[in-house]
């Protein structure tokens, strides 16, 4: 939530980071039991085959991020994390014939809870109420295709306003 502490506070983010994965999407919720009223997801519009959350899972002992060990291995480890560096990766198998396509697409979203809505479901997990709902407007890919026009013609709205004559060609 605040890239800079989250890049260079290494101890904080080991000692605290924390997930749950629930029907193959990925809840980041560092925080969120202590003094946060937030969290994120991470989900696809298809099942996925499996997932990820904990980075050393994902990329294996001293791998990079150019060569993950899930890809290499060809699939994913279901790793929970609990604490060092939780990330967000689903693995998806497709099968296709020639000429044949599939669409589908990566949800990532920050979910504010409302403030008088109960933080946990009653098994102490977090209250999935408000993501569930997002994920369920943006399950269909075409959705998130109308969704993602809709921000594009806003912003070509706010910015048409403003024009630029310049004599400097370069500018």
């Amino acid at each position: 939530y605040e890239a800079l502490n989250d890049m260079t506070n290494y101890q904080r983010t080991y000692s605290i980071g924390q997930v749950e994965v629930d029907a193959g999407v990925v809840y980041h919720t560092t925080e969120y039991r202590e003094r946060r009223n937030h969290y994120t997801l991470f989900a696809c519009t298809t099942e996925p085959a499996g997932f990820d959350t904990d980075r050393d899972a994902f990329l294996g002992p001293h791998n990079g991020l150019h060569e993950p060990r899930a890809a290499q291995r060809g699939a994913a480890t279901n790793s929970v994390a609990h604490g060092w560096n939780p990330i967000g990766s689903h693995h998806l198998e497709l099968s296709l014939a020639p000429r044949e396509t599939a669409s589908f697409a990566f949800v990532l979203a920050y979910i504010e809870q409302d403030p008088d809505a109960p933080k946990f479901a009653p098994d102490g997990s977090l209250n999935k109420t408000k993501g569930q709902a997002l994920l369920q407007r943006y399950a269909d890919p075409r959705a998130v295709d109308a969704a993602f026009d809709s921000l594009r013609d806003r912003w070509n709205e706010l910015l048409s306003a403003f024009q630029i004559d310049c004599p400097s060609a370069p500018m």
